[in-house]
């Protein structure tokens, strides 16, 4: 650090040493001009017989020398006279500087907080984008359960046809329809009231209950037609059932899905509120920030002209080097030399001025130089012989400066650089803030929009609750009915669980997921025996095309290693799937579900995949094997296969 260099050797400090010398040369040179002329006077009385007329001469010429070295000593006393008001006027720019220091402390403290400011901003401005698309994703997932809830009205409309036709009763038949319908109208307007987004599923639900009327009075002419879909009936009212608590769940679901949306919306409209506070704050420090900057460029433009000062003062002070040793030797013989080093002497003065000026900028050293001078002002004369060393020094210095300068060229660039990144900050924060705008007003339409629903809805509900206590008195009379469909429908139970034991007598082990159906083997082969099998059987090995169905067969396989229809027998490290489905050719895998550092070819011939149980994870069970080991396997028939 510049501010940790003696005081000899600053700038100030050599000029101030070169000022000293000077003045000691200049009373050396008069002390020996005295001396010389002594001499010479004393040679002259010694002679005095001979030199008469000589002796007036050398007593003007000593009155002459006497008149000068009075000038000179007047001299002296006024440089050292300005050398001390230089030195008092030092000490006030440093007493000046440590406000400017202070300032630019400020400055960095506030450029600090202002860049933790703008980082917190930026970090709220991806907190509110990620929840922003977090509810258009929610808002997504309901629109798909809206329409999954309007597949299964309509199936449990089609459903509610083939029950309502398949009672040996008809009269009693369109009652029990009549219940149920009731039952799926007070279901619907529950979904209605949890959903957002069924205002119009409700006027098609108005339009199936007319359809719905019209064609319970078509009833009575297809009853015989009716007589043979019995048992589908059986398996259509087990899927109502199964669709009914399943509907039942959705409506939990959206219900929770709501509550969170609204809770979500209520803290969307709070971080607008506070990125609105933020973004009024971030313009302030913004302005705040341009005002600093035009100070900084300010005093750049003052540093750069301090430093072209400084070029011009350390050629000058070399240039004055080269005099003062030139005149060190011309001193002993010349008084006309002194009469320039006086002019030399006021060349100096003007540079220690400029110096001065110089000091404004680098008073932050000038605290411990200040006290070091004091003391180096007593000893300016044996440092006489440390001028050729303070050159040197002076060197260093200048190169140090030079480098001074390069850096703080790089931190106005990076000021800059910081300046411009923050300015497409501020433009991007004004793009997000006119987003979130237009989406508050989208919002607040669609609350607009379902408070009017909402009001609609409350009407159709206090009319419903009119048709319930219409319909209560009704229920009365349709208890006795419902007890003979109780008998009816045990007798239905013992029939379904009789087709269930046919079918399963009928499947042979095999159990369907989806559209295929899986066969779990109850012995081990090694790969290709277990292939052959699946072959025997009409299917092949099992392919995995999806998360759900490699899920299914870890689960359904429970505690046992089973062979997939996954190798790389035909290159080594390309693994794909058999060749024995409907595609009639080798495919490679989409997604596969390797053990952690599988497939590793342990043992240079593990070339066939299978589920291994000894992870938990049905995503990370995937482990090569040797093709010859026992193992048990899964075998899978496709639609196409079937």
């Amino acid at each position: 650090d510049s501010a940790n260099f003696q005081w000899w050797k600053r700038p100030s400090g050599v000029a101030a040493v070169c000022l000293g010398l000077l003045c000691v040369l200049l009373l050396a040179g008069i002390i020996g001009l005295s001396v010389y002329y002594n001499r010479i006077i004393g040679h002259y009385y010694s002679a005095e017989r001979f030199h008469t007329s000589s002796l007036n001469n050398l007593t003007k010429e000593r009155d002459q020398l006497k008149t000068s070295y009075n000038t000179l000593t007047k001299e002296r006393d006024e440089l050292q006279t300005r050398y001390n008001t230089l030195t008092k006027e030092r000490d006030q720019l440093q007493t000046s500087y440590t406000t400017p220091t202070k300032e630019r402390d400020q400055l960095k403290t506030s450029y600090k907080t202002l860049t933790k400011e703008r980082d917190q901003l930026q970090t709220r401005h991806n907190t509110l984008t990620k929840e922003s698309d977090q509810l258009q994703n929610r808002y997504n997932n309901l629109t798909k359960k809206r329409d999954q809830l309007q597949t299964r009205y309509n199936n449990l409309t089609k459903e509610g046809d083939q029950l309502q036709t398949s009672y040996n009763n008809q009269t009693k038949e369109r009652n029990q329809l009549q219940t149920r319908y009731n039952t799926l109208t007070k279901e619907k307007d529950q979904l209605q009231t949890s959903s957002n987004t069924l205002t119009k599923e409700r006027d098609q639900l108005q339009t199936s209950s007319n359809t719905l009327t019209k064609e319970r009075d078509q009833l009575q002419t297809s009853y015989h037609t009716l007589t043979k879909e019995r048992d589908q009936l059986q398996t259509s009212y087990n899927t109502l059932t199964e669709e009914r608590d399943q509907q039942q769940t959705s409506y939990n679901t959206l219900t929770k899905e709501r509550d969170q949306l609204q809770t979500s919306y209520n803290t969307l409209t709070k971080e607008k509120d506070q990125l609105q506070t933020s973004y009024n704050t971030l313009t302030k420090e913004r302005d705040q920030l341009q005002t600093s900057s035009n100070t900084l460029t300010k005093e750049r433009d003052q540093l750069q002209t301090s430093y072209h000062t400084l070029t011009k003062e350390r050629d000058q002070l070399q240039t004055s080097y080269n005099t003062l040793t030139k005149e060190r030797d011309q001193l002993q013989t010349s008084y006309n030399t002194l009469t320039k080093e006086k002019d030399q002497l006021q060349t100096s003065y003007n540079t220690l001025t400029k110096e001065r000026d110089q000091l404004q900028t680098s008073s932050n050293t000038l605290t411990k130089e200040r006290d070091q001078l004091q003391t180096s002002y007593h000893t300016l004369t044996k440092e006489r012989d440390q001028l050729q060393t303070s050159y040197n020094t002076l060197t260093k210095e200048r190169d140090q400066l030079q480098t001074s300068y390069n850096t703080l060229t790089k931190e106005r660039d990076q000021q800059q650089t910081s300046y411009n990144t923050l300015t497409k900050e501020r433009d991007q924060l004004q793009t997000s803030y006119n987003t979130l705008t237009k989406e508050k007003d989208q919002l607040q339409t669609s609350y607009n929009t379902l408070t009017k629903e909402r009001d609609q809805l409350q009407t159709s509900y206090h009319t419903l609750t009119k048709e319930k206590d219409q319909l209560q008195t009704s229920y009365n009379t349709l208890t006795k009915e419902r007890d003979q469909l109780q008998t009816s429908y045990n007798t239905l139970t013992k029939e379904r669980d009789h087709l269930k034991e046919e079918l399963n007598k009928q499947s042979g082990g095999w159990k369907k997921f989806k559209s295929s159906w899986y066969y779990l083997s109850t012995e081990k082969k090694s790969w290709t025996e277990s292939r052959q099998d699946c072959l025997k059987r009409g299917a092949h090995l099992v392919i995995i095309n999806s998360k759900e169905e490699q899920e299914f067969i870890h689960e359904w396989s429970g505690c046992l290693d089973i062979y997939l229809g996954f190798h790389d027998t035909n290159t080594e490290g390309v693994w794909e799937w058999i060749n024995d489905g409907a595609l009639g050719q080798s495919s490679a895998p989409g997604t596969t579900y390797w053990r952690d550092g599988e497939p590793n070819d342990a043992h240079q011939g593990e070339d066939c995949a299978h589920i291994s149980k000894k992870v938990s994870d049905p995503l990370k069970s995937w482990n090569d094997v040797p093709c010859t080991t026992t193992s048990h396997w899964m075998c899978e028939k496709t639609p196409s296969t079937l």
